[in-house]
């Protein structure tokens, strides 16, 4: 789901803060919903299709904290996989990333396969896609690094569920 996400910094009272966001909201139609979560407060505006929200905590005499802005009724894009998942596996998470020439993705995969196995699979199909490892293999290993010019692939294998195991990916390009 396509989100923007920035920074919050600066010296301001929170009085004069809430009347700006709650000023920018009526602005846009929105309605405007206060919580707290902890020792930071969320602050949102919400005005269809799109959703603003500002999570903020105090510092001595600065506010700092995040401001995001997401289309709701926005479809998640198909990015293509950096590698194919072999068969059994399913795709649990995906998070894609841009910083500046940087992009990211994490992927958390569950598979009914033995760690062995999915290693295996998913190393045969990185290396059949040009992806070459960086250190010898182990098989004792929990993990596999993988590069391709300006591209790095690593993959850890964390204890998984009986029965099965479970591979977080991570793939950057610059």
């Amino acid at each position: 789901m396509p989100v923007r996400i920035g920074l919050v910094s600066g010296v301001v009272s929170e009085r004069r803060f809430r009347e700006e966001m709650e000023r920018s909201c009526q602005r846009e139609r929105g309605r405007f919903q206060e919580n707290s979560l902890g020792m930071k407060q969320l602050w949102s505006c919400i005005h269809e299709p799109f959703s603003q929200t500002v999570q903020w905590r105090r510092e001595g005499d600065r506010i700092v904290g995040e401001i995001s802005t997401l289309r709701m009724d926005a479809k998640p894009r198909q990015s293509p996989l950096p590698t194919p998942l072999p068969d059994g596996a399913e795709l649990v998470s995906d998070l894609e990333s841009r910083d500046g020439d940087l992009r990211g993705r994490v992927l958390m995969v569950d598979s009914l396969l033995s760690v062995p196995q999915l290693r295996t699979a998913l190393l045969r199909e990185a290396q059949a896609r040009g992806w070459k490892p960086t250190a010898p293999l182990s098989e004792k290993l929990g993990r596999l690094s993988l590069r391709k010019p300006k591209e790095s692939l690593d993959v850890a294998f964390p204890a998984g569920s009986a029965g099965g195991s479970r591979a977080v990916i991570v793939w950057q390009n610059r």
